[in-house]
């Protein structure tokens, strides 16, 4: 028989219920983080690429674990693991410090940035 999501399988009448159901790269699937439908093949493949709901781990690691794609933009200028140039990179200070840090770096280096 062929399969019902048009897939082109030809599939035996035995197994066709369990191919469409769970195998067939055809049959409807949504995506679990922004529930948009589509075929199984697309919604694990493509969408999940662009899928603004999608979970991302923090690139700092940081505690805040997983953000959703459409939020790490926003994650990212907050977040206190992120590097950042020190507030007085403009005139001279060279040094990338993380956000959490930068307070301290401020205290530390004052001398250093009241001769720039």
């Amino acid at each position: 028989m062929t399969c019902s999501n048009e897939c082109g399988k030809m599939i035996e009448r035995r197994y066709l219920t369990s191919h469409v159901e769970t195998e067939c790269p055809c049959r409807e699937a949504y995506c679990q983080y922004c529930h948009d439908r589509g075929e199984h093949e697309f919604i694990e493949g493509q969408h999940k690429e662009v899928c603004p709901k999608l979970l991302l781990a923090c690139p700092n690691k940081c505690e805040v674990g997983t953000v959703p794609r459409e939020d790490m933009e926003a994650h990212r200028k907050e977040c206190p693991l992120e590097v950042i140039q020190c507030e007085y990179h403009n005139v001279g200070c060279e040094d990338r410090i993380a956000r959490k840090d930068e307070e301290k770096h401020k205290r530390d280096k004052m001398d250093g940035h009241l001769m720039l």
